[in-house]
C-alpha cells in the first residue's frame, strides 16, 4: 500500500463513493459533492491523503491541525469494507499522522453513534468517549460520538 496527498482524481473518485446499508450515511449526497470536493483540494486546514493499494484507491485518511488539537478522519472505499482492514487501517492512520505531523499529543475524532462497528474498533485501539454532539450533516441532525485517545505506540505498516 501507498499513502501519497490526494490529488484532483482521487478526491473526485472519493466523493462519488457509494456506500450500501447500513452505511449508507457515508455516501455524500449529490448536492454535498462539490463542495466536498472543493474542500478537500482547496483548505489548507484538511490535510488528505489517499491510501492506495495495487494502484488504486483503497481509503482516504484526513487530518485537522488547528487550536483545537489534532483530528482524524477516515474511511475506506465501499467495495473493500466488512473484510477485515479496520484496525490495520485505523492503526496505520494513526501513525501515519503521528509520524508525518510529528505530532506526540491527543488525538481526537468522531463517529456516528449507529456506527457500532467503528466504535468498537476505536475502543479496542484504545479511544474513550469524551462526549456527544448532534449537528447537521448534508441537512441530516446526526448525532456524533467525540473520542480521544493519547496512546503513541501505532506502527506504519505500510507506506
Amino acid at each position: 500500500m501507498n499513502i501519497m496527498p490526494m490529488n484532483r482524481v482521487q478526491a473526485e473518485e472519493y466523493v462519488h463513493w457509494t456506500y450500501a446499508e447500513p452505511y449508507t450515511f457515508y455516501t455524500i449526497p449529490e448536492e454535498g459533492i462539490e463542495e466536498t470536493y472543493k474542500e478537500i483540494v482547496t483548505d489548507p486546514a484538511n490535510h488528505y491523503f489517499s491510501v492506495l493499494k495495487d494502484g488504486r484507491l483503497f481509503g482516504i485518511f484526513e487530518y485537522t491541525v488547528s487550536a483545537n488539537g489534532f483530528e482524524i478522519g477516515l474511511g475506506i472505499c465501499p467495495q473493500e469494507i466488512g473484510k477485515g482492514n479496520g484496525r490495520a487501517f485505523a492503526s496505520n492512520c494513526l501513525a501515519f499522522g503521528r509520524k508525518h505531523f510529528n505530532y506526540q499529543g491527543v488525538i481526537k475524532l468522531d463517529v456516528v453513534d449507529f456506527n457500532q462497528r467503528a466504535i468498537h474498533l476505536y475502543k479496542q485501539l484504545e479511544f474513550s468517549e469524551t462526549g456527544r454532539e448532534a449537528r447537521l450533516s448534508f441537512g441530516k441532525t446526526v448525532t456524533f460520538i467525540k473520542m480521544e485517545t493519547e496512546r503513541t505506540d501505532f506502527v506504519l505498516s505500510y507506506e
